[in-house]
């Protein structure tokens, strides 16, 4: 900088700080750091002084203000010296003290004052002052100095014809991109680099056909890596991996980054990029990037099949130190940057904590708690956060349940992230903190949650644990049956949490049973038609603590209603495959064992009272005809087979197999009263019809 003397208040060299006063530059379009020496090149031309008052009053005030004759000037004047700015050279610091304030300084001086002078705060509330024309011109005055702003403004006047997709047919976009590309052949990186210039080639990507898009991937060879970590040039590369087939993707990118994925898996902007080339890869190029993180040897001898860490360790138990280190010194540094919310970086988490022992696995847990909330949304994210809520201590799972604050039903609802939330209510002793945090969110959106796929699972599995009903059997074996650690040296084994979990279900399953119940009874109509509703409703009907009658009375009432309906009803309830499961499950385990539920009503009679004014017309539905046939083998058999045996003809033309059931049913109910009153009678009677024979004498 200049050896001017510096005005009053003016920040020195080291009080300036990161985004502070020195960083004002940057709203007036120039380069942050270079646009001052680039001021000092140019030659100071002194303005000339409007008057003897004028200059004797800007004489008299102090350097670096603006003189009130400044402020007050017209409009028409502070245009004109906006656009005829001066710029200071060589001779800056000599004349500091001679400049002439009284009229409104132009563009290129006013900057220079904002950061000279007023360390960038007061530069900032002159630039606010502004008219927006007086702002656009300084803006446009600086544009043309900029770097490579021919070859820009040449190309955007292609690209504003080309990106026109309402009047350009597919033939002419494609000739336009033709000749922009030879327009612009060998300074398409130039292009890339620069925010305007980036969209261009992206544009040309997207619409170009196979051969331009060749054309480009051929002149950025050997320059993916730094493209991909250039402000503006990530998105290009983005662009590609979007519109480009999987063959070029493997021939042109991939084979630039091997070798430097954990370098650039620590790049703010480069990580994002390796995220998009690891989901686009196949499974084989996915091992192969992994792989990097297991050391050196890995990066550069590339693995010709798919296998994973636990194959490697199998055949080299000798690497498994040195494995396992680089891991963790990898994953430490991604940590530490805040990346660890990209797929590949759970891939690598969880390759480490299912080959590593359990000391090992505790200090990852610790330096991986913080960040646990932020990893949950990929498949195997969600199973280290599971891992990771196993081996914590209680304060740490303390702390993730408060981070969760407000995001716990989203949470649920995520496709993996629910595993995350069960296994807090797996091992958390503080089944009052789970009440005050979790589950009171649960509650207050558990209209939400029943319907959701994954939403509901949580509280299936408060009613129903580990039941291979509702959760996949390896996710349950893998995760949810963690219950020890293991000291290796010593081998004492510890219990991952000190309550026992049938008295922690217990109190969870006192929670929230009643909410529960009261949601079942109120949306049964609706929630026992639903795919994932219905899971629900038979599970509460199961498991809950309360009366459950009201549900089973609001199943009949249902029921009653569809049936005593005047309008035709085009979703029956018993002919729904998810409600007739239900109803069918209710029978099934009242047969098995009438303690399993509940109940002080005799649901069979009350459902056959129900349905008995449309049972003919429900025993010829496909689903409603099995519902029919178990209610037929109940004791409440009494209350519909008069009707049945009245519609018996009707009956037999039905082709459901559920009809033919019910009619074989039926036909035992038939012969049963023939057999008993009329037999003695016909007995006792014959005897006495035949004829006595005369004996011979």
């Amino acid at each position: 900088m200049g050896k001017g003397v510096p005005a009053k208040g003016a920040l020195k060299h080291s009080e300036k700080k990161r985004g502070g006063p020195n960083r004002a530059g940057a709203h007036y379009g120039g380069p942050k750091k270079k646009s001052f020496k680039q001021h000092q090149k140019r030659p100071y031309v002194a303005k000339k002084k409007t008057g003897d008052k004028a200059s004797s009053s800007s004489a008299d005030k102090p350097a670096g203000k603006f003189s009130s004759s400044s402020s007050s000037s017209s409009s028409s004047s502070s245009s004109s010296s906006f656009s005829k700015g001066g710029s200071g050279g060589k001779s800056f610091s000599k004349d500091f003290k001679k400049r002439d304030y009284s009229e409104k300084p132009g563009p290129s001086e006013l900057r220079k004052r904002s950061r000279e002078e007023f360390g960038g705060d007061q530069g900032k509330e002159e630039f606010a002052k502004l008219t927006k024309k007086q702002k656009t011109e300084i803006i446009n005055a600086g544009k043309p100095k900029r770097k490579h702003y021919e070859l820009v403004t040449q190309a955007k006047t292609f690209w504003e014809q080309i990106r026109d997709q309402s009047r350009l047919k597919k033939d002419e976009r494609r000739a336009l991109i033709e000749e922009l590309l030879t327009a612009i052949k060998g300074d398409i990186i130039k292009l890339i680099n620069k925010h305007d210039g980036s969209r261009i080639i992206q544009t040309c990507m997207k619409h170009g056909n196979k051969a331009q898009k060749q054309r480009i991937l051929e002149e950025m060879k050997g320059e993916w890596l730094k493209l991909a970590k250039g402000k503006y040039s990530k998105f290009f590369v983005s662009s590609v991996l979007e519109y480009i087939e999987e063959n070029d993707i493997r021939k042109y990118l991939i084979p630039e980054f091997f070798g430097s994925i954990v370098k650039l898996l620590r790049h703010k902007e480069a990580s994002n990029i390796v995220e998009k080339i690891y989901k686009s890869a196949t499974p084989l190029v996915q091992c192969q990037l992994v792989e990097e993180f297991y050391g050196r040897e890995y990066s550069i001898f590339k693995t010709p099949v798919k296998r994973s860490l636990a194959d490697i360790l199998k055949e080299n138990p000798e690497k498994e130190g040195a494995i396992l280190s680089s891991m963790m010194q990898a994953l430490t540094r991604v940590m530490d940057k805040n990346l660890i919310f990209q797929t590949i970086s759970h891939h690598i988490l969880y390759e480490y904590y299912t080959n590593c022992d359990d000391k090992r696995k505790l200090e990852m847990t610790a330096m991986l708690a913080p960040h646990v909330i932020h990893i949950i949304k990929s498949k195997y994210g969600a199973k280290v956060a599971s891992f990771c809520v196993s081996y914590a201590t209680p304060k740490e799972r303390k702390k993730i349940i408060k981070d969760m604050k407000g995001e716990i039903h989203l949470m649920c609802q995520e496709p993996y992230g629910y595993l995350f939330v069960v296994r807090l209510l797996d091992t958390t002793d503080d089944t009052s903190l789970l009440n005050k945090s979790i589950l009171q969110e649960i509650k207050a959106n558990i209209g939400e949650l029943t319907y959701s796929k994954h939403g509901r699972l949580p509280l299936l599995h408060i009613l129903a644990p580990r039941s291979t009903s509702h959760f996949p059997k390896d996710v349950i074996e893998e995760c949810l049956q963690l219950t020890t650690i293991k000291d290796e040296t010593t081998g004492e084994i510890t219990k991952m949490s000190k309550k026992d979990p049938d008295v922690r279900r217990a109190e969870l399953l006192q929670y929230i049973s009643e909410p529960l119940i009261q949601h079942v009874e109120k949306e049964t109509a609706t929630l026992i038609k639903a795919m994932y509703g219905s899971a629900i409703v038979i599970e509460t009907i199961l498991n809950a603590k309360g009366n459950k009658d009201v549900i089973l009375r609001a199943i009949c009432q249902a029921c009653h209603d569809e049936a005593t309906s005047e309008e035709p009803v085009t979703n029956l309830l018993l002919d729904n495959y998810f409600s007739s499961r239900v109803v069918r499950k209710i029978f099934h385990t009242l047969a098995q064992d009438p303690s399993l539920i509940e109940t002080t009503i005799d649901f069979p009679f009350e459902f056959a009272s129900a349905i008995k004014s449309a049972v003919v017309e429900l025993s010829m539905l496909r689903g409603a005809s099995f519902v029919v046939f178990d209610v037929l083998s109940t004791s409440a058999a009494s209350v519909i087979v008069p009707i049945l045996k009245a519609a018996k003809a009707k009956l037999e033309t039905s082709t459901e197999k559920g009809t033919a059931n019910i009619l074989t049913l039926l036909a035992t109910f038939e012969d049963a009263p023939k057999a008993v009153p009329a037999t003695p009678s016909k007995k006792a009677a014959t005897p006495s019809k035949k004829k006595a024979t005369p004996k011979k004498k």
